[in-house]
């Protein structure tokens, strides 16, 4: 049974967990974003929003006249960008929703024989879903990307990371259940990539917000040394307390998310209260309004330390704690959204076509030649490695 509550007799009814369906290489339906002109004549021009992963007519083509277009719209450019000729290149991106992951050329015919039955990728998972657990468009959640990319690149152009974990955390809301998420193929190694970036995303959210929660002592205490009053830290963030507090283990534990952050934390005060205190040394040689211009541009010091490696952080002690934090919710938020999680042909077990791409070419069932098919692929060999070592 599933977790869902409902009635029994009435399948469309219950609440289901979401299923999250993250496909594999080729499995997402590719959209034209510019219009382009074949050099053939008797070839079809590529319009905007026309399917070009997959296009009935354009595979007619490729058989019987020309494959240079196709070829053209496929092939990436100079470090996975869209084309190295804006002239003659394309600019493909994925199709949206449970639909771009369904049907590869919805409404085509013949594509049996043209391809092998590769256009159907999961519009029969999402029907019998549908039909006998009563799923719908809320409960099942299409994931669908730009297969030719490396997922650092997916993010970095269509936010692909950022859109998968809005997406999830809407699901699980709406229906009230952790999810099931359904990877295949390629898609096994997407998810993990996801999974480790949403965990340095976490890192780098708390070490931001423990950087503003100290700026914001900071300035609390300055305005006080100001004004002559004394300053008792009760304006400090949730971690920081006095001394007398951090020494009472039971005090303390609920301001606490581990044990690791409660040893750290208390370590951290003597040091935290040094750098304030130097923020304000000088501070009646100094206009309050020159003060309040320098709190402010340290407020920003989080973002400039994103991506550096502890040892290379403005407060190395703060990223430690950050790390440990981030650590804790990274769990939560796993917890809280992906209930299990099904891997269908798993890479390790098909690398040998990715191989093949990189090395011979692999057509994968289209009228292209090995050669034609390495040419175009031999631009996406940095996911298809990615692929292969992970």
């Amino acid at each position: 049974m599933g977790r869902g509550k409902g009635t029994e007799s009435n399948p469309h009814e219950n609440k289901r967990p979401p299923i999250f369906l993250m496909p594999g290489l080729a499995s997402t339906r590719l959209v034209s974003w510019k219009y382009k002109v074949c050099s053939n004549p008797l070839l079809s021009d590529v319009k905007v929003q026309d399917y070009v992963w997959m296009n009935i007519n354009m595979l007619l083509q490729m058989a019987t006249l020309d494959d240079s277009c196709f070829l053209e719209c496929m092939t990436l450019g100079l470090n996975q960008t869209d084309t190295n000729d804006i002239e003659s290149g394309c600019k493909l991106r994925p199709d949206e929703g449970l639909d771009a992951i369904s049907s590869l050329a919805p409404d085509s015919i013949g594509t049996n024989v043209l391809v092998g039955g590769k256009n159907t990728v999961y519009a029969w998972l999402t029907q019998w879903l549908a039909d006998n657990l009563g799923y719908d468009v809320s409960s099942i959640v299409g994931l669908p990307y730009d297969w030719r990319l490396s997922p650092d690149v997916m993010e970095a152009r269509d936010g692909f990371l950022t859109l998968t974990r809005k997406r999830i955390e809407a699901a699980v809301a709406t229906n009230g259940e952790p999810g099931i998420m359904v990877a295949h193929s390629m898609g096994n190694n997407v998810f993990r990539y996801f999974l480790e970036w949403l965990k340095n995303k976490m890192h780098e959210e708390a070490y931001a917000r423990l950087i503003k929660q100290a700026n914001r002592r900071e300035m609390a205490m300055r305005s006080s040394q100001t004004r002559g009053e004394p300053n008792f830290g009760g304006s400090g963030p949730g971690w920081v307390y006095s001394e007398a507090i951090l020494k009472n283990k039971e005090a303390a534990v609920e301001y606490s998310v581990t044990d690791q952050m409660f040893k750290l934390a208390s370590s951290l005060v003597t040091s935290l209260d040094d750098m304030w205190q130097s923020y304000v040394t000088g501070i009646d040689q100094k206009s309050p309004y020159y003060e309040e211009d320098k709190g402010q541009q340290e407020i920003s010091q989080g973002s400039e330390d994103e991506g550096r490696p502890s040892t290379q952080r403005k407060y190395p002690q703060l990223w430690e704690l950050a790390q440990a934090e981030g650590d804790d919710e990274w769990l939560e938020w796993i917890d809280k959204h992906i209930w299990t999680y099904i891997g269908l042909s798993a890479p390790l077990l098909g690398a040998i076509n990715p191989l093949r791409a990189v090395i011979s070419g692999e057509n994968m069932g289209m009228p292209l030649t090995e050669k034609n098919a390495r040419n175009m692929e031999i631009t996406m060999e940095r996911q298809a490695l990615d692929q292969l070592i992970r």
